[in-house]
């Protein structure tokens, strides 16, 4: 018999081993979804890059850290808030999906730079060329001399050596600048209000293509407003 143990402990076995909590267990993915590798995770939840097998596609699937009533609650939230908006600046979100306890959703895969990185290009790659729309808006945009790099101030620590120095670009500032305004734009007009538009949750592709990230925190316009007039 296994021996009682009060909680929170866990149960253990006849070994005194502590036996393993399913809602601590590790995703292992489903027999539809491989799991590739793990992008990324935050307090709640974990991003893997996973093959649909169903669809011979991959993408990004969110799961939880840890089950409970909280974490399912925001998890369903976050894809039922954006999945029926579509824009070429927020991530597409696909399915929500359960396999026994464990809850997740499929979304698009993106893989680029953060904004701060693509910006501040650190490869010496050259820029390239914005699509047509982009240039209306950079046109419209007072131009202004740029260095050729970005000199770190004297007191803090230079990069190490053989490490290509920044090079600030101002019209991939330019773009990506009105391309995240265009997303959060987007949200705006469906009600829904990001509250965590960071470096990090903003990802330029390789075909320049800026598109907004992690929706966790995501809330109704009006609700934030009358909650917090602070915010815009």
């Amino acid at each position: 018999k296994w021996s009682r143990c009060p909680a929170p402990r866990c149960p253990e076995n006849r070994n005194g081993r502590k036996m393993a909590d399913p809602a601590e267990e590790p995703f292992r993915g489903t027999p539809r979804f491989e799991l590739k590798r793990r992008l990324g995770e935050g307090a709640f939840g974990v991003v893997y890059e996973a093959l649909d097998l169903e669809r011979n596609s991959v993408v990004a699937l969110k799961t939880l850290r840890r089950t409970g009533e909280e974490a399912l609650y925001r998890l369903k939230h976050e894809f039922r808030a954006l999945a029926d908006i579509a824009h070429p600046n927020l991530a597409a979100l696909y399915e929500l999906l359960s396999d026994g306890h464990q809850w997740f959703f499929t979304m698009e895969l993106v893989e680029g730079k953060s904004f701060h990185d693509y910006v501040l290009d650190r490869e010496g790659s050259p820029i390239a060329q914005p699509e047509a729309e982009a240039l209306d808006s950079i046109r419209d945009t007072a131009t202004f001399d740029s260095p050729p790099e970005v000199q770190p101030p004297a007191t803090a620590s230079r990069p190490p050596s053989g490490y290509p120095p920044a090079r600030f670009h101002p019209e991939r500032l330019r773009s990506s600048l009105r391309q995240t305004a265009l997303g959060i734009q987007a949200l705006h007009a469906a009600g829904k209000l990001h509250r965590d538009i960071k470096s990090s949750n903003v990802l330029v592709t390789r075909s320049d293509r800026v598109v907004l990230l992690d929706f966790g925190l995501v809330t109704e316009l009006g609700l934030a407003e009358d909650n917090d007039h602070s915010m815009v």
